[in-house]
């Protein structure tokens, strides 16, 4: 999933959005790789970057199963998230986001009617997780591939965006307590088929459009109604890309799409939205 199999941090020059610089890297080929992370596997499928502490967490599942916390300047182990009550799902926790002031969520993978999908959050990194979602959704399903968690706990403007690969639609999670519970704040249903595996979508939510992407189909552009609105050549964004992020950087009106490619040599793509780069 998200994220890595060659782990890297990257900045793009705002000056010259053509330039990316590795600020540092994490991976077999330069023999630094983490004990904890699979240097053969996909364990390691979710991480997320906190803004307001400047430090990463990373799902591993290879053994022991754990979240690990790293310092974003450098890649350096801190710690470890605890994991006290966490149960259920296919994989126990598989995606991990973060909202714009520092909530911690993270939740499990689930591919059958059976499965009860999760989604916990730590109140800061020395807490134990509690249970802020759950759910059967009394249908069969794969969910938490992909987890989108927008705004602020703060102001309950968060929202968590959980596409179901299976159906074709997208959960929206809001809350009016701060986060400490959420309920469905809208369901958005799509054409059959949609999702390709490994499903990720990210939302634009000024025009009510979301992308979708995933293994074996292009990166398509939605109305919330279902209204396809278009969708970028493979030659640009590969059919065999899944986890789609867009940001724009301080100072400029530029938007960006990043996508992962899971292959035998990982990758991750940055396209310039207006056709620069």
């Amino acid at each position: 999933m998200k994220k890595l199999i060659v782990m890297f941090f990257i900045i793009l020059n705002v000056i010259s959005f053509s330039q990316v610089t590795t600020v540092w890297t994490k991976s077999v080929i330069d023999g630094n790789l983490p004990a904890w992370f699979s240097p053969t596997g996909n364990s390691e499928r979710g991480f997320a970057y906190n803004p307001v502490n400047n430090k990463l967490y990373v799902v591993s599942r290879n053994a022991p199963f754990s979240v690990r916390v790293m310092n974003a300047d450098n890649g350096a182990d801190l710690d470890t998230l605890k994991l006290t009550g966490v149960t259920g799902g296919t994989y126990l926790l598989n995606d991990i986001e973060t909202s714009e002031d520092g909530g911690i969520f993270a939740c499990n993978l689930v591919i059958d009617a059976a499965g009860v999908f999760k989604i916990y959050r730590w109140l800061n990194e020395t807490s134990d997780p509690v249970v802020a979602y759950q759910n059967d959704f009394a249908r069969d399903k794969r969910m938490g591939d992909n987890i989108v968690v927008i705004g602020k706990l703060s102001d309950n403007s968060i929202e968590i965006w959980v596409p179901d690969q299976k159906n074709s639609i997208v959960e929206v999670l809001g809350t009016n307590d701060n986060g400490n519970t959420f309920i469905i704040k809208r369901t958005i249903t799509l054409p059959a088929a949609t999702f390709g595996s490994a499903t990720s979508v990210y939302p634009n939510l000024s025009d009510s459009t979301l992308v979708t992407n995933g293994a074996g189909k292009n990166l398509f552009l939605w109305k919330w109604d279902g209204t396809n609105l278009g969708q970028v050549p493979g030659g640009i964004i590969s059919t065999g890309t899944t986890t789609t992020k867009l940001f724009k950087f301080p100072n400029t009106n530029a938007t960006f799409i990043a996508t992962f490619q899971y292959v035998a040599q990982a990758n991750a793509r940055i396209v310039d939205m207006d056709g620069k780069s």
